[in-house]
């Protein structure tokens, strides 16, 4: 995931993010490439996080200690708005 989002910022210039949305395989990490990962996130300062399934809800319950409300799981039928 941090890979993607390093690609992306480098081939759009843009080196704000306003969400990072989708599977994020978080669920999958250890430990230390668990809080090491969140540590970067954090650093990226996005402003909404929408997470799926493959997060895992442990990793998931984490992410809402360290992001609060930019957090949201985005399940099946979650709507998003974008506003320009």
């Amino acid at each position: 995931m941090l890979n993607i989002i390093d690609h992306a910022r480098n081939i759009t210039g843009q080196q704000k993010i306003h969400l990072l949305l989708g599977g994020t395989h978080l669920k999958f990490c250890s430990d230390d490439q668990l809080e090491k990962t969140l540590d970067r996130l954090e650093a990226l300062d996005i402003d909404r996080l929408g997470v799926s399934h493959c997060t895992g809800l442990q990793t998931a319950q984490k992410l809402v200690e360290r992001f609060g409300e930019r957090f949201f799981y985005a399940t099946v039928g979650s709507e998003i708005l974008l506003e320009a």
